[in-house]
């Protein structure tokens, strides 16, 4: 029973920070813990017993993490201004960014009614967030590191 608890454990707490259920409904197809609840092979057979309110819990957090799919990283802020022609040098920023470091992620984004912002790197850890960073102060010296929510998938 405890072997089984454990690997219940194991296998939710993966579940929910590894897989994405964009199209979550309430199937047995994609849902792991109907999957973990009906699994069975000749040699070995689980059973899970929940409390009701814990599997409410899991399926809202399914549903939760559906419609805000980023995670907490780190990206680096190289403009933000505001004026008549804000908008252009943005473009001219971010097209300056998008040559020098191909392959990298630039974001211009309008903000709060009156600035164009310029947002780098889509990165997971301070450690990834610093090594980009020392490359990008070096042309964009006025650049600095922000937390804010990532998309993973880039």
């Amino acid at each position: 029973m405890k072997h089984n608890a454990i690997l219940f454990l194991i296998i939710v707490f993966q579940g929910i920070t590894a897989f994405t259920f964009a199209q979550y409904s309430g199937s047995a197809q994609g849902d792991l813990l109907q999957k973990l609840k009906n699994y069975h092979d000749s040699k070995s057979r689980i059973t899970v017993t929940l409390d009701p309110l814990i599997e409410e819990n899991y399926y809202k957090h399914i549903l939760f993490n559906q419609k805000d799919p980023g995670v907490t990283g780190y990206r680096i802020r190289i403009f933000r201004d505001s004026g008549t022609d804000a908008r252009e040098r943005a473009t001219a920023v971010r097209s300056n960014f998008l040559m020098k470091f191909e392959g990298e992620v630039a974001d211009m984004r309008y903000v709060e009614n009156t600035d164009w912002v310029i947002y780098v790197g889509n990165c997971r850890t301070r450690s990834e967030v610093l090594k980009l960073f020392n490359k990008v102060k070096v042309d964009f010296p006025y650049a600095f590191i922000v937390s804010q929510k990532i998309n993973v998938s880039d």
